[in-house]
């Protein structure tokens, strides 16, 4: 007999693979893949196997009825996310007997939206992050011929390379920076502060655990915060932020005086150099090889 837990599944898990992501909301999964999102019930699920090379792999096997089951195989590299994936659709599956006859899962299985018509964000991102790397490495390719063509010595050649680790560190530390200031100017004009509770902890492949804050804006819309912030009077479950509710991605959370403090002097004693240096080595030596 499987077992059952009371209250399980309640908050939502989401375990993010490497061709499709699943959502566990509690009476069933939302599996996203290249063909669709798809709404799979508890009821069709007869376990959840955790298997693969370090245990990274999860297999939400359907019930089946008289024919081989159908699986889903989700390959993720956290092995502690598909654990607690598969230990919470473990404990929220219903109470049915080891022998008693089962439904094919696979007829109970929805189709909730074509994925062409909702393009998955995170997806999204990759292909235009993978596309900038691209348009970057063939403009520092051009600037390498530039200074070949122009019979540049060796040492400005290997500066212009070397000059490339700084000049890119510099440009998304003044960009991250330059952001946030920006931000922070329009929340104090417009800005409205309220305080955030806990919502859910969701794991992520190259952030690891997240934790997910809620609140209710001032047109009674739940919103999200997902980046750290101040705990109210020690309440970690709880943060004080700002909002901007003319632009709904805009949040910020109301740092400590030292954070604040790192963070100018960040930009101050390393963003700001690492840009001079990587302006002076990369596009000091294209100008110096074009017109000298």
């Amino acid at each position: 007999m499987v077992r059952n837990q009371e209250g399980a599944g309640e908050s939502e898990l989401i375990l993010r693979g490497r061709k499709a992501n699943a959502r566990f909301r509690g009476r069933d999964i939302v599996l996203e893949r290249g063909d669709g999102r798809w709404r799979i019930p508890l009821t069709a699920v007869e376990r959840v196997h955790v298997s693969g090379d370090q245990l990274r792999t999860a297999e939400i096997m359907l019930t089946p009825a008289g024919e081989p089951a159908t699986v889903y195989r989700l390959e993720c590299r956290s092995s502690a996310a598909v654990a607690a994936f598969a230990a919470a659709v473990e404990a929220a599956l219903p109470e049915r007997m080891d022998n008693s006859p089962r439904q094919n899962g696979a007829d109970l299985v929805e189709l909730l939206q074509n994925e062409e018509s909702q393009p998955d964000p995170e997806r999204s991102g990759i292909i235009r992050a993978r596309l900038a790397v691209l348009y970057v490495l063939i403009v520092y390719l051009a600037g390498l011929a530039v200074l070949f063509a122009a019979g540049m010595g060796a040492g400005r050649i290997a500066g212009y390379a070397v000059g490339t680790v700084p000049l890119g560190w510099g440009i998304v530390f003044v960009w991250i920076n330059c952001k946030g200031a920006y931000n922070l100017w329009v929340l104090r004009q417009r800005g409205i502060t309220v305080v955030a509770t806990f919502h859910r902890r969701e794991y992520q492949r190259k952030a690891g655990s997240k934790n997910f804050y809620r609140f209710a804006d001032t047109e009674g819309n739940s919103r999200e915060y997902s980046e750290l912030g101040r705990p109210v009077r020690e309440e970690n479950e709880r943060i004080e932020l700002s909002y901007d509710p003319q632009c709904t991605e805009r949040m910020a959370p109301r740092l400590s005086k030292t954070i604040r403090t790192f963070k100018v002097l960040g930009f101050i004693f390393l963003a700001l150099p690492l840009l001079g240096v990587g302006l002076f080595l990369v596009p000091g030596a294209l100008i110096y090889a074009l017109l000298f």
